[in-house]
C-alpha cells in the first residue's frame, strides 16, 4: 500500500482490501494538520511567507556596497554619479544596410545565405530562440550528429514494432452484447498471453459475453476470478480493462461488482458497485425477543448483529381452519361453510316455556363441528311447520301463520253427518277456535239436523214437545192389542176407548198380515180398504171412535182367534 509524501497518508491499490481503521487513521492525520494550520492562522502574531523571508534575506546589509556584496551607496559612489553629465545614456547607433541591416539600437536582420561558414566555439552556448521558431536546445542539436538525411524520410522507413503485452491497446467495441468485436491499428498477428486491451462497450453485455480482436476468434470475457460475466454487467459506455491468460480475457481487477445500493449496506460501511463506491446507509439494530399478540409487532428495518427469537405459539390443529397453517401448524377444522349452504343438525331439541328458565319456547339445533362464515344455515325439516298449521295471528322464525282464528260464537259448521253407530258429526269450517263459551262454538242449523235425521219433523214429534227448534205435533199414542173371534167373513173390535190412527191383524198359521193405517186428514168414521201383506188378499175396514172392524174372504183361513193391535 502507498502513502503520501507529505503526511503519509495511506492509497490503498485497486487490489486492496479497503480497511476501516486506515482510512479513520487518514482523517485522523489530517484533522491535526488542519488544527494546526487554522491555530496558525488565528495568531496575532504576524507571520511571514517562506518566498517573503527569502527576498528578505535577499536585502543588502546596511554596510556600503562593493564590487561583490550588495550594500548601501558609498557617498564615493554617489558622487561619481552626481558627475555623470544628464542624457549621456542617449548614444545613437548609426544605420547599416546589405547583407546585415542595422538601425540605431543594432543589428535587425542579415540576410539569407549571407553566413556560408562559421567557426562556433564548442563552449558557446547557443540561444535556440534566435533559431526557427525558437525551441530547440543546445542538447537538442547535439541529436542531430550523424544524421545523414532527411528525419521524416529515415521516419516513414522505419516498420512500427507493436507489443500489447507492454503496451496494452484501446478500443470501442462493435458488434452484439454477447460478441463483442475490435479491430485493431497496428493488426496484431496472434494474441499472446498476457496481451492487453480496454474496451469500452458499445451495448451492455448479454450472458457470456466474448471478444474477438480482429478476426483472431472469440474469446470469453470473464472477470478478474475466472467467472463469466452475468448479463448487465459490463455497461455500455465505460471502459473494461483484461488481460489474457489462458484461454479466457479475464478482467485486469477486481473493480467495483454488484448492484448494492445504500440500503443494502451496513451503516458506516462502504462498497465497490457497478455504480461507483457506495456507503451504506442500512442502520444497525438490536434483535430480542418477540411475543406474538393481536397486534403487528413490527421490528425496524436494519441489520440485526444480535438474534431475534420469536416465541413459540401453541394452536390446537382442531381450532384452526382446514387448509390454513398458523404457526407451522396445519389446522383440521372443516370449512362446513365450503362444504354446503344449509348443513343438517346433529340433534334438535324443544323446550317448552318454562322448562329449563326459558320464558318462550325454545328450538335447539346442534350444528356439526367445524367453521361456519355466518352465511351458511343449520337445517332441518320440519314438515309440519307450514303456515296454514299455524294460527294467523302468530309468527314462528319470521313465518307468518295463516290458519284463521275463530273468535266469534255462532260459527255456522259447514256441514253435518251421522256415525256408524248413529252418533252425529259435525264438520266445522277450518279455523282455530280456543274453546269454551263465546271464542268460537259450532252452530249446526235445524235444516242440516233433519239431512241426517228426517224423523226430526213435527208429526214425529209429541204435541208439547221441541227438539233443536222444531216443535211436535203428534198427539200422545193410545195403544190396545188383543184377539178376537173371527168368523168366516169378518171381525169386530170395540170398546177400546180411542179412536184408532192404525191398526194391525195377524192372520193365524200365515206370515201374511194386514195393516190399516189412517193420516190426519180422514175423516170419521172412515171406510177404506188394505191389502195383505205377503198375499193378494184385500180387505175392507171400518173405524169408529171406539174401535174398528174388516170383512174380507176370511172364509179362506178359517174361522178362529186372531191377534190385532190398535194405535189411537
Amino acid at each position: 500500500m502507498k502513502t503520501t509524501g507529505n503526511l503519509g497518508l495511506k492509497k490503498p491499490d485497486g487490489t486492496d482490501i479497503v480497511d476501516i481503521t486506515d482510512l479513520n487513521g487518514n482523517m485522523d492525520i489530517l484533522d491535526t494538520a488542519v488544527k494546526a494550520v487554522q491555530d496558525h492562522a488565528a495568531d496575532a502574531v504576524k507571520h511571514i511567507t517562506a518566498a517573503e523571508r527569502t527576498a528578505w534575506n535577499a536585502k543588502a546589509s546596511t554596510a556600503a556596497a562593493t564590487a561583490s556584496a550588495a550594500g548601501l551607496m558609498a557617498a564615493a559612489d554617489k558622487a561619481k554619479l552626481d558627475g555623470v553629465a544628464a542624457g549621456a545614456n542617449n548614444y545613437v547607433h548609426p544605420n547599416h544596410t546589405g547583407d546585415v541591416t542595422s538601425t540605431g539600437d543594432g543589428v535587425t536582420a542579415i540576410a539569407p545565405g549571407v553566413i556560408v561558414n562559421t567557426d562556433v566555439n564548442a563552449a558557446a552556448a547557443i540561444d535556440a530562440t534566435k533559431i526557427g521558431t525558437g525551441v530547440v536546445s543546445n542538447a537538442e542539436f547535439g541529436y542531430l550528429d550523424g544524421v545523414t538525411s532527411g528525419i521524416q524520410g529515415q521516419l516513414n522507413g522505419k516498420s512500427l514494432t507493436v507489443d500489447y503485452v507492454r503496451q496494452p491497446a484501446y478500443s470501442v467495441t462493435a458488434g452484439t452484447g454477447g460478441a463483442y468485436t475490435v479491430t485493431l491499428t497496428p493488426a496484431p498477428a496472434s494474441l499472446p498471453e498476457g496481451f492487453g486491451i480496454t474496451i469500452v462497450p458499445n451495448l451492455v453485455n448479454t450472458a457470456g459475453a466474448t471478444l474477438n480482436v480482429n478476426g483472431l476468434g472469440a474469446i470469453p470475457l470473464k472477470d478478474q476470478k475466472g467467472i463469466a460475466y452475468a448479463a448487465g454487467k459490463l455497461l455500455a459506455g465505460k471502459p473494461y480493462m483484461f488481460r489474457k491468460v489462458g484461454t479466457d480475457f479475464l478482467a485486469d481487477s477486481a473493480g467495483g461488482s454488484g448492484n448494492a445500493v445504500a440500503g443494502d449496506i451496513r451503516a458506516g460501511k462502504t462498497a465497490a458497485t457497478d455504480a461507483g463506491d457506495v456507503t451504506g446507509t442500512l442502520t444497525v439494530q438490536t434483535g430480542g425477543t418477540v411475543t406474538p399478540g393481536p397486534s403487528a409487532q413490527v421490528k425496524a428495518a436494519g441489520i440485526y448483529d444480535t438474534a431475534i427469537t420469536v416465541v413459540g405459539v401453541s394452536v390446537p390443529a382442531a381450532s384452526v381452519l382446514a387448509g390454513t397453517t398458523i404457526a407451522g401448524t396445519a389446522g383440521t377444522m372443516p370449512n362446513r361453510s365450503a362444504e354446503n349452504s344449509n348443513i343438517p343438525p346433529t340433534a334438535t331439541a324443544y323446550w317448552r316455556p318454562g322448562e329449563a328458565g326459558n320464558t318462550s319456547a325454545v328450538v335447539h339445533l346442534r350444528p356439526s363441528a367445524g367453521y361456519y362464515n355466518g352465511s351458511t344455515w343449520v337445517s332441518t325439516d320440519t314438515p309440519g311447520l307450514i303456515a296454514s298449521n299455524v294460527r294467523s295471528d302468530i309468527n314462528i322464525l319470521g313465518m307468518q301463520g295463516s290458519m284463521p282464528v275463530i273468535t266469534v260464537g255462532a260459527d255456522p259448521a259447514l256441514s253435518v253427518g251421522k256415525w256408524g253407530d248413529g252418533a252425529l258429526a259435525v264438520y266445522p269450517r277450518e279455523g282455530y277456535r280456543k274453546g269454551g263459551a263465546g271464542a268460537g262454538e259450532i252452530k249446526v242449523s235445524v235444516d242440516q239436523l233433519k239431512s241426517v235425521n228426517g224423523y226430526l219433523q213435527p208429526w214425529y214429534i209429541a204435541q208439547g214437545a221441541e227438539i233443536f227448534g222444531v216443535y211436535g205435533t203428534v198427539q200422545p199414542k193410545k195403544y190396545a192389542t188383543g184377539s178376537t173371534w173371527v168368523s168366516a167373513s169378518s171381525l169386530a173390535v170395540g170398546g177400546l176407548g180411542f179412536r184408532p190412527q192404525s191398526f194391525c191383524l195377524f192372520i193365524p198359521g200365515f206370515s201374511a198380515y194386514f195393516i190399516f193405517y189412517l193420516n190426519s186428514s180422514r175423516s170419521y168414521p172412515f171406510t177404506g180398504n188394505s191389502t195383505a201383506n205377503g198375499g193378494g188378499y184385500a180387505a175392507d175396514y171400518y173405524v169408529n171412535d171406539d174401535g174398528f172392524s174388516a170383512t174380507s174372504s176370511f172364509s179362506q183361513f178359517g174361522s178362529g182367534t186372531y191377534t190385532w193391535e190398535a194405535w189411537g
